[in-house]
């Protein structure tokens, strides 16, 4: 066995087949902790939390309301300085610039309707932080925003639909409601 100037160690046909075992071995080993400790000051760095609406809710016709359906089936993706808050939002631990991601899949309804989807933050004064609108009848409306959070800053979803709506989050539409939070 030869080692290169980058610490490569090579294998030639004529070395015992022993030491190449040792020596991968124990290279496996030292990757391995490599790994795991890498994975740990990434999720000590990644801030990121993902909700999924669990329960459906009916939005009253012109006026915001906050959604709040969300509950701990749907709270599977939580890494770093982010937490769920109750039945409707994530809170930020640390300040920063976070990517904001929602949607809501509204159902049919018997009379035509626009939509908004909206993420409301808490430290701005309740104000959206990002909005988009759309006709409703089974569709999903989402959002994106970028801002600066506070620490401890909760975020979450919010809509205004002109006619009373309800959610629809029956089989086949899983995860089409959500809220996501990832620090940039």
């Amino acid at each position: 066995m030869q080692t290169d100037h980058n610490g490569i160690v090579f294998y030639e046909p004529s070395d015992p087949a022993q030491p190449l075992h040792t020596t991968l071995n124990a290279g496996q080993t030292s990757v391995s902790q490599a790994l795991d400790a890498l994975e740990a000051r990434v999720q000590e760095q990644t801030n990121f939390g993902k909700r999924y609406g669990v329960n459906n809710q009916t939005f009253p016709g012109n006026e915001v309301t906050r959604y709040e359906g969300f509950g701990p089936a749907g709270d599977n993706d939580f890494f770093g300085h982010v937490e769920p808050i109750g039945n409707y939002g994530i809170r930020v631990l640390e300040e920063g610039w976070y990517r904001l991601d929602g949607s809501i899949r509204f159902a049919l309804g018997g009379t035509a309707a626009t939509a908004q989807t909206r993420i409301m933050s808490s430290n701005q004064g309740g104000i959206n932080v990002g909005i988009n609108t759309r006709d409703t009848g089974n569709v999903v409306i989402p959002v994106t925003a970028t801002a600066f959070l506070e620490a401890n800053e909760v975020v979450w979803l919010a809509a205004w639909v002109s006619a009373e709506r309800s959610t629809n989050l029956w089989g086949s539409f899983v995860e089409t409601t959500s809220l996501g939070v990832h620090r940039l």
